[in-house]
């Protein structure tokens, strides 16, 4: 029988938790800003308390914010704050190299705030262990671990089971020269990692 979720969804919010002045089809506007999307949120969860609510990466560096981006993880705890369920990783999340990424994660977790999952299906663990991990693969992989890092995960919105998955696509890791994780084609590892939840 048919079911409904109802999904919200940013990505790109880049450090911007206040909102900015910007030109707007040619008229100076107030725009963004993490209250705006908290009033939505909010809205939105008057009418549906089950919405889904998502994020694509990139919810970091644009900002002053970004400053403390490795030590208080302010953009990864708001999005908690806001009720997000699930993110990802975009390439601007290693832009403070893997050591910073990895002390973002460690910050998160031990606020004891409440989190939103993160989810990232194509990490290529077996090849970078098989060629000896550095330092800096070390720091992730560990960050991972404490965060609970996952290819994916269930979430219950009503009476509909969901599973959301991540992935970090050819594009990002383009743009990611900081990066120093290794990456399976997103496709492939998509399809694998939705057989493996048929299974489940």
């Amino acid at each position: 029988e048919t079911k409904q979720v109802d999904v919200l969804f940013t990505h790109d919010t880049h450090s911007h938790l206040n909102s900015f002045s910007t030109i707007v089809d040619g008229e100076q506007k107030e725009v963004g800003g993490f209250a705006k999307i908290k009033t939505l949120i909010n809205e939105k969860k008057k009418e549906d308390p089950d919405t889904l609510i998502l994020d694509g990466g990139d919810f970091s560096m644009g900002t002053l914010i970004q400053t403390v981006y490795d030590t208080e993880a302010a953009e990864l705890r708001m999005l908690g704050y806001l009720g997000y369920d699930v993110t990802t990783f975009g390439n601007h999340e290693f832009d403070y190299r893997s050591q910073g990424l990895a002390n973002m994660l460690r910050a998160a977790k031990s606020s004891g705030e409440t989190l939103p999952e993160i989810v990232v299906c194509n990490v290529d663990w077996d090849s970078m262990e098989k060629a000896g991990l550095n330092d800096g693969q070390k720091q992730i992989q560990s960050a991972f671990e404490t965060y609970g890092v996952k290819d994916y995960v269930m979430v219950q919105k009503g009476d509909v089971k969901i599973a959301v998955v991540g992935v970090f696509g050819k594009d990002a890791l383009e743009c990611a020269p900081t990066c120093e994780l290794l990456f399976k084609d997103p496709v492939e590892s998509v399809k694998k990692t939705v057989e493996e939840i048929k299974k489940n």
